[in-house]
């Protein structure tokens, strides 16, 4: 029920203030409206924004480039015939494979074909010091060759050193051997190693024992030679022969 001039205390939208004096009587009160909650303003944060990207210069930059001592190791180990020029390329193409490591520059390839290249010459020259060493020892009196023959020897001279080149040295000191022939094999072609074995032999035995004078003597002692070597054929075809004692070093003359 309503009462002009009587405030609901269960009304909320009661006014609570005194009736206005100047308000005619039995006129109604305005309603008074609760005002909303007040809440302390929001604090102002500006907007976060990212940090600007500086670039990093603490890490290098891998580098585009192609890496020179690649380029060098390449060249030098193409041209390994060039003196120096191998050693140098082994050298720049270690350099180049670690600085490519670390860089990033191009150029592996390159720097791996110029080791490749310098391998393959300092192989080839091996190759060649073998065979020219294997040339030379064909006649060598390491693989059962006689050694050179020596045309100043004369049948009586005697000698030292049969195992190497013959010395001549006077027969009453002790020696190692005696000349007791000396002929030339037929010119021709080279006859071949076992060939010309076959003839020096046979032709040294025929006259051994006629040199001694006594075929039983011949028996008891024993001989060798001395033939030409391939290269000097047809030059020197000489053969000379060479008696000597297995019991060891003799003085005198054989024929004695």
């Amino acid at each position: 029920m309503y009462c002009p001039g009587v405030s609901d205390p269960t009304d909320p939208w009661a006014s609570t203030s005194p009736r206005d004096p100047s308000a005619p009587p039995g006129y109604p009160e305005p309603p008074v409206y609760p005002q909303p909650p007040r809440f302390p303003p929001a604090p102002y944060s500006p907007p976060a924004y990212p940090p600007p990207a500086y670039p990093d210069h603490s890490v290098p930059r891998p580098a585009t480039g192609t890496n020179g001592f690649a380029i060098a190791s390449m060249i030098l180990g193409i041209l390994g015939c060039v003196p120096g020029g191998v050693l140098p390329s082994v050298i720049f193409g270690f350099v180049a494979l670690r600085q490519i490591r670390r860089t990033g520059e191009r150029g592996r390839g390159l720097a791996i074909t110029g080791l490749v290249a310098s391998g393959a010459w300092v192989a080839l020259t091996l190759a060649f010091v073998c065979l020219g060493v294997a040339g030379g020892m064909i006649d060598d009196p390491a693989t059962g060759d006689p050694p050179p023959a020596a045309p100043a020897l004369r049948p009586g001279t005697c000698v030292n050193d049969l195992k190497d080149e013959p010395v001549p040295v006077p027969c009453d000191v002790p020696h190692d051997g005696e000349v007791f022939a000396v002929f030339d094999l037929p010119d021709g072609p080279w006859p071949g190693r076992d060939e010309l074995r076959t003839r020096a032999e046979s032709r040294c035995a025929g006259r051994f024992g006629r040199y001694l004078g006594d075929p039983g003597k011949a028996a008891e002692l024993d001989f060798t030679y001395l033939s030409p070597r391939r290269q000097s054929w047809p030059e020197d075809r000489a053969v000379i022969c060479i008696g000597f004692d297995p019991a060891g070093p003799t003085t005198g003359s054989l024929r004695d």
